[in-house]
């Protein structure tokens, strides 16, 4: 008699103990769930620019590339000037070796 009560009593205290560690772990698979999910959504929501910002955006791109493009065009001309005869310049494989290694 004496067995059996110890033995459901600790039948009962093992089901309580795993009742309350399911508890624990559902808990804190919940909260790290929620986590994750709550961080992916908040850098899905920051990371979109609204109409106004994709604007602003492009016009600094396009100011930028326009700028690249009339820098290059100063260069041509500030080469193109140096030349006093407007000939073509003439590269022989002698000077594009020297200026290769130089």
């Amino acid at each position: 008699m004496y067995h059996y009560f110890i033995k459901k009593k600790l039948q009962s205290c093992h089901a309580r103990k795993l009742i309350y560690y399911n508890k624990i772990y559902n808990s804190v698979l919940l909260t790290l769930f929620i986590t994750i999910l709550s961080s992916v959504l908040y850098y899905k929501y920051k990371g979109k620019l609204t109409p106004k910002e994709k604007h602003v955006k492009q016009q600094k791109e396009r100011i930028h590339i326009l700028n690249k493009i009339r820098s290059i065009n100063i260069e041509k001309e500030k080469y193109n000037q140096k030349i006093i005869t407007n000939l073509p310049r003439f590269d022989n494989e002698y000077t594009y070796l020297n200026e290769k290694y130089l």
